[in-house]
Parts: C-alpha cells; structure tokens; sequence
C-alpha cells in the first residue's frame, strides 16, 4: 500500500472502471483529485507484482451544524481490479486509509455503504452519535456510518455536506438502479457498496467479505436498500 502517484493515474482510472464497469466512477476520482478536497495522503494503491490492483480515497466534506461548517473526511471509493477481488484487498485498503487518517489527527471518517462490511473496521451507525448523513428515502438510515478516530469529540453533530465532485451522481439518489448479471449466478451492482453479492434471497455477504469469518448478515429488510445504495456517494467495486 502507497499513496497514488501522477504515473499512476491511467492505471488507477482503468481499474476503476473495470471494478464498476463504468467510466462514471472513474470520472468521480479524477473529479475529487482535482478538487480542493483532495488529500494525496490519503488516496493510496494496491500494487501486487507492480501493478495496481486496488485503489481506495479519503477526502474532504464538512460537517454542519448551528455554528458553521467544519471539515471532516468521507471514504469513497473503493474498488479493486476484477481479477484481484475476493482476496482481501479492499479490506487492507481500508484499514490502511483510515489509519492514516488517525495519524493526522482527523476525528472521524464517514462512510454510506453496508454496515455489515463496514462494521469490522469499527464503522457505527452514524445517527447515533448525532451526525445525520442523508441517504436516498428508498435507503435506511444504517447506511450512513461512522468511524470514530482517537481525535473524536462528542461535541462534532450535524449534517455531512457532500462536495461538489458528487453532484454527477445526485440523479441516482431517486431510485434504486437495476441489477446486471454477471459472472453467472452472481451479480455486481455498480452502485452496491459490496460491489459482488449472492442473490438477494440468500442475504448473503460475497465478494472481499466473504473471506473473512464472523460477517453478520444483513437483516432481510434491510438487504435490498442498502445493497442498492446509489453510488451517490459511497463506492466500493470489490
């Protein structure tokens, strides 16, 4: 693991876009790169054999509450190139951002995305600490999560404001996009924070996830929604 450099970046777009089989969110890094909300320190690779097989950012959003905004730091995206997923790459991509994240003394990093997964690197859900983070109406308010840096204080409440590179993606907050097949019985949803899932009947943890041992179950009313969540602002093509 390593921060993305400038010759990496037509190999970071390419597999981004592999991962979600989409140019849109390999739109959305170079979106984000190119914004005041970048932070190259915490934008790194997975290199196996010297190519650059995951890549994961931690950028800029703010916090608002009655006294002004003040800066936090959101997790989006993540993705892992096709041939290298389900070997816990992205799983190292998180831990390793969100311990640089600590190292800079930021109090927390928020996340939407599925509290199942996101929940063994310590993610809460948000609303419980008094941090409101809107999520599409079809959504439930779990998905939107927390982590909790050793800088955290209680006193950080309000409303996650989102940066302009997300704008490109508000239209897909309405509805939840369709599934596609892929790879036979599975399916990748390029708006699913998993990125590759079983069918929804088996509310079944795939992909990186399903590696690791002691992964809870989505409850099935839940399963559908936040599989679905909209690529809006969480991404993980893993």
């Amino acid at each position: 693991m390593r921060p993305e450099r400038a010759d990496d970046f037509a190999a970071i777009r390419a597999l981004v876009a592999a991962a979600f089989d989409s140019d849109g969110e390999a739109d959305l890094v170079e979106a984000i790169r190119a914004s005041e909300q970048y932070i190259a320190e915490m934008s790194l690779i997975a290199e196996v054999g010297g190519e650059v097989v995951g890549h994961v950012m931690i950028s800029r959003a703010n916090l608002r509450s009655d006294g002004g905004d003040r800066p936090i730091v959101m997790l989006a995206p993540l993705a892992v190139e096709p041939s290298h997923q389900r070997a816990g790459i992205g799983s190292a991509l998180v831990h390793a951002v969100t311990a640089v994240a600590g190292d800079r003394d930021e109090p927390l990093v928020v996340v939407e995305g599925d509290p199942a997964y996101y929940g063994r690197f310590g993610f809460e859900p948000a609303y419980e600490h008094g941090i409101e983070i809107t999520v599409p109406d079809w959504a439930p308010r779990e998905a939107g999560q927390v982590l909790r840096l050793a800088a955290y204080g209680a006193s950080l409440t309000g409303l996650v404001v989102y940066p302009p590179a997300f704008d490109v993606f508000a239209e897909w907050a309405e509805t939840p996009p369709p599934l596609r097949p892929k790879d036979g019985n599975r399916h990748v949803h390029r708006h699913d924070p998993i990125g590759r899932i079983d069918d929804f009947a088996d509310v079944e943890i795939a992909g990186d996830a399903a590696d690791d041992v002691g992964i809870t179950p989505l409850e099935p009313e839940l399963s559908h929604a936040i599989r679905s969540l909209c690529l809006e602002r969480s991404i993980c093509g893993f």
